[in-house]
Parts: structure tokens; C-alpha cells; sequence
């Protein structure tokens, strides 16, 4: 199975469609494929694996150079050489269940309590002053 672009031919005919390969920088590469019950089965077993093929040994920044693949002799050996391999893990996202964890809520471990109380004083000394000054107020 070939990792071509979001469109393009996934089959063994396309194994060396290498302009449909993505090429460039980093990306993330995600896609869905229907695969034959035998090839799932042996999915399953964890006995998949991937190999990216495309090494620019020259830096050109394009698949090229005067020796040829030994897969195509269409193609330039960088286009088709072996740069990463590894095998496929089983893996299953559960989906989680209940409601959704925030954790505990507490106020413990404050580090500006002090400050908080400060400020909590001031506020009250504000309110009793404001009092005091109405009370003259209405006493005059």
C-alpha cells in the first residue's frame, strides 16, 4: 500500500508514484484505508510495518542524481532509497467515560494568602471610614 496524497491511488500500482508521495518539510500525514480482512488480521497480529522511501543525498532539493533505483530504472536511486522504517503498534483510543475530571478545587497551597488577607483589611478599614464619614454627615 502506498501513502500518496489525500487523492491519489493507494495500490500496488502506485508502490513508486513518487510525485503523489508527500516530499517536503515536516507534516503530519493522516488517511483512511479499507484493507483486505487478511491485511487487517495481520495488522492485528503487529505484523506491519512502514517504510519511507526518498533520501536527497546531495541536498538538490529533488529526487535526482545519475544513478538509478534498483526498484525503477525510470527513477533516481534518492526517489526510491529507504530513509525510514518501523513496524505498526496496535493501538485503541477508548473513549472516556463519566464526566469530565478538573481536579480538586481547593484553595490550599495559595501563595498570595497573605496578600489576599491585606487586601480583605483594607477593604473592611475602607468600608468602616466611609461609614464613619457618612455619620458625621448626617450628624452635622
Amino acid at each position: 500500500m502506498s501513502l500518496t496524497g489525500n487523492d491519489a491511488d493507494t495500490s500496488e500500482a502506485a508502490a513508486l508514484d513518487v510525485a503523489n508521495f508527500p516530499a517536503e518539510g515536516s507534516y503530519t500525514y493522516e488517511r483512511t484505508f479499507e484493507v483486505p480482512n487478511e491485511v487487517g488480521q495481520a495488522l492485528h497480529r503487529g505484523e506491519g510495518v512502514v517504510v519511507i522511501h526518498g533520501v536527497d543525498h546531495n541536498g538538490s532539493g529533488e529526487y535526482d542524481g545519475e544513478q538509478m533505483s534498483d526498484l525503477d530504472d525510470s527513477l533516481p536511486s534518492e526517489a526510491t532509497d529507504p530513509a525510514a522504517c518501523g513496524a505498526f503498534e496496535m493501538g485503541q483510543m477508548s473513549a472516556p467515560g463519566g464526566g469530565v475530571e478538573t481536579g480538586g478545587g481547593s484553595t490550599t497551597g495559595m501563595e498570595n494568602a497573605g496578600m489576599i488577607a491585606g487586601g480583605a483589611l483594607l477593604a473592611a478599614a475602607g468600608a468602616g471610614a466611609f461609614a464613619l464619614n457618612q455619620r458625621r454627615r448626617t450628624d452635622s
